[in-house]
């Protein structure tokens, strides 16, 4: 599997040659960083729940984009209730 996180546009992964995308979620952004590791972060966090790989990229696209809608880095990062809502 190759994993490609595209945190302005959201996520992609290809497994076994067909690929599979995820969405940003709208935010207001106000500061980006550790977007990336925080979207790394809920990839791994849905691989290791054995999630379906779209919801995993899901996850990994919206822990990304809600880390950003406040200063801080990780102290912005959603919590997991926050985050999961938008998963389907």
């Amino acid at each position: 599997m190759v994993l490609e996180l595209l945190i302005a546009c959201g996520a992609a992964a290809w497994h076994s040659a067909e690929p599979v995308r995820a969405d940003i979620i709208p935010v207001s952004v106000v500061n980006t960083t550790d977007a990336g590791d925080l979207a790394d972060a809920g990839f791994i966090y849905g691989h290791l729940a054995c999630w379906e790989l779209q919801c995993e990229l899901r996850f990994a696209a919206v822990c990304g984009s809600l880390s950003t809608w406040a200063a801080g880095g990780t102290a912005a990062q959603p919590t997991l209730e926050e985050a999961v809502k938008y998963v389907p």
